[in-house]
């Protein structure tokens, strides 16, 4: 079980969009999707770093979980703000796990075949609180907030690992 110590953070950044979701123990605490207003890399560089200083400094996260991209899915200011934004939290003293939407679902979901709804459904089992949320997505035509979901089921993996991790080192 994980203890109340360990915080987590799970960032699913996009070139326009962020979905950021925070895990104190067990405890979903905040879930959001900002946007990184900005025409030029700097802009958008400055506006994530703001996101991720505020999230730092509000929480103190043991560790961040970054979504790490599909090389056919990305572009260079993605990949540049991926790296920019390991970076920043890495030289703020923070652990920073990369795991793909496939390594997550494998994660979370052993064994299944998974689609980004069935994986949001999980995660809203596992935090009830998302549950009008994810009823307001499904009725969308385009899913706007599925990125929530996704960062949420990145902090949750990165809780497991810690705690299976903590487990191995002190059995």
């Amino acid at each position: 079980m994980p203890t109340a110590s360990n915080t987590t953070i799970g960032i699913n950044l996009g070139s326009r969009y962020v979905g950021t979701a925070v895990i104190i123990g067990t405890e979903l605490r905040e879930w959001r999707l900002r946007v990184i207003r900005g025409k030029t890399y700097i802009e958008k560089f400055q506006r994530l770093t703001s996101i991720l200083s505020r999230l730092v400094d509000s929480y103190s996260p043991t560790s961040v979980t970054l979504k790490k991209f599909h090389s056919s899915r990305s572009s260079p200011m993605l990949d540049r703000l991926q790296l920019e934004a390991k970076a920043y939290l890495q030289e703020n003293g923070i652990t920073v796990h990369e795991y793909t939407l496939d390594q997550i679902k494998a994660w979370l979901l052993p064994g299944k075949r998974v689609s980004k709804a069935k994986l949001a459904e999980f995660i809203v089992a596992q935090y009830p609180i998302l549950f009008e949320e994810w009823g307001r997505e499904k009725l969308l035509r385009r899913p706007y907030h599925m990125v929530v979901f996704e960062s949420v089921a990145l902090a949750n993996a990165s809780i497991d690992q810690i705690d299976n991790r903590e487990d191995t080192v002190h059995p």
